[in-house]
């Protein structure tokens, strides 16, 4: 039976974990071996609370992404991952308005997804420049996930590869298939009180719920109550009981949090990224097999039509929707094995599949002769440094804008007289390959 009494629920829409890393001067790290640090930072004109930590400055730098809105994850890492730095610099980012960077504005203005997205850009540059990374892990959880899924798709250039830890894919769908499973085992039940409460909360995809924000968390303290959200509902309540700097009252948390979360609810409600599957960097999801607040079965699905130099899925059959702290070891060990793999890939990373050729479209001339179609162009490997190496009829070779996260491939077509050569230069951009500029080379040199 449901009972009237607010359950100690975190009416966080997500619960993501953030990691971010800055503020470490760049003389502190060439004077010690260790990283330990912590801060407020301005990002998009507010300062902001991070923490850094890493058993060696020569470990790859891990960005965490909280969710929420609103939920920090600092003391979660603290408490649950405290051995990770041995592995990564593990940055730990307060969003705004959110934990410690409250304690600089607790009602921040432009509370906007797009403006999350730049204020952990912001932050990525400032720890690459920092602590002198090239490129960064990126980690995203629930809320997080969302930040995640955009800055690894707009700048390929600056991330090593992205993990999606209770990864948000279609706000909609995600609410209809949680809704239908809790409804199923309550009947299962005969629990009558959660089916009323179920079914006088009303949802449609378009309109989303009835109520707003307000059925929203309802629907999260249903979940909450079937373990639904977490599996392990007590490990989040653990960590905040031991939290230092932070209030250890779970009220205090959702009363800060309401804020963020009416300000992003419509914004987060509309979220949906299945049709949005081309990525240049790696992409892996952690899962948990109990998690209905973000359905694993959704990540499952949208993985299967992601299109990225390697991808994966990891499942944690002990956890809902908070793996590092419902199975704190086995996402540890997780983590560090799927990123190890990409490190192990030297300076770039693979191709997803071998056998399935990149498609690009052509379009050259030579004085009145046109070649018009499509490449099936097969990468040997793909570098993040320098570029794209290949064949295409005979010969490719690529280079990347140093000025953007644009990539561009260059690829010689060779006419059938032998005599003349067409450099043809294509440009990615938004995940479509679009048709630059030409250059015709002749027999005798002439261009």
């Amino acid at each position: 039976m449901i009972s009237d009494s607010k359950p100690l629920l975190p009416a966080f829409i997500l619960l993501p974990l953030a990691v971010g890393t800055q503020g470490l001067e760049a003389q502190a790290l060439q004077q010690t071996l260790s990283v330990d640090s912590s801060y407020h930072v301005p990002l998009g004109g507010v300062e902001q609370y991070v923490e850094v930590r890493g058993a060696s400055r020569d470990l790859p730098v891990l960005l965490y992404l909280h969710g929420g809105p609103c939920m920090p994850a600092t003391p979660f890492l603290r408490f649950y991952q405290a051995e990770l730095p041995e592995s990564f610099i593990v940055v730990s980012w307060d969003q705004r308005g959110c934990g410690r960077s409250a304690e600089s504005d607790p009602r921040p203005p432009d509370m906007t997804l797009e403006r999350h997205v730049r204020d952990a850009h912001e932050l990525t540059l400032h720890l690459k420049q920092t602590l002198g990374k090239e490129r960064i892990f990126l980690v995203g959880h629930s809320w997080g996930s969302v930040l995640g899924v955009e800055l690894a798709r707009r700048y390929p250039r600056d991330y090593l590869a992205y993990v999606g830890v209770g990864q948000v894919v279609d706000m909609a769908e995600g609410e209809l298939l949680a809704r239908g499973e809790l409804l199923a085992r309550a009947l299962s039940r005969g629990d009558t009180a959660t089916v009323r409460a179920v079914e006088s909360n009303r949802y449609s995809p378009g309109e989303g719920y009835a109520d707003g924000l307000q059925g929203f968390l309802a629907q999260r303290r249903l979940l909450w109550m079937y373990r639904m959200f977490d599996y392990d509902p007590s490990a989040m309540l653990r960590a905040i009981a031991a939290a230092e700097g932070y209030s250890n009252d779970i009220a205090e948390w959702m009363t800060a949090a309401m804020y963020a979360q009416g300000a992003l609810y419509g914004e987060l409600m509309a979220v949906d990224f299945t049709e949005r599957t081309e990525f240049q960097v790696p992409v892996f999801f952690f899962a948990g097999r109990h998690d209905y607040n973000t359905p694993g079965e959704l990540a499952a699905r949208y993985l299967e039509a992601i299109d990225a130099p390697a991808k994966g899925i990891s499942w944690f059959e002990g956890s809902g929707h908070s793996p590092p702290w419902e199975e704190p070891e086995a996402f540890r060990a997780r983590l560090v094995e799927v990123l190890g793999q990409v490190q192990e890939s030297g300076p770039g990373y693979r191709i997803r599949d071998p056998e399935a050729p990149i498609r690009i479209p052509f379009d050259v001339h030579r004085g009145d002769i046109r070649m018009v179609g499509e490449v099936n162009w097969r990468p040997v490997r793909i570098l993040i440094d320098n570029g794209i190496d290949g064949e295409v009829f005979t010969q490719s070779g690529a280079q990347t804008r140093p000025d953007s996260s644009t990539h561009s491939i260059r690829v010689t077509f060779r006419f059938t007289d032998e005599h003349t050569l067409v450099n043809q230069l294509y440009n990615l951009e938004d995940g479509e390959w679009r048709i630059g500029h030409s250059v015709i080379y002749t027999a005798d040199g002439g261009v």
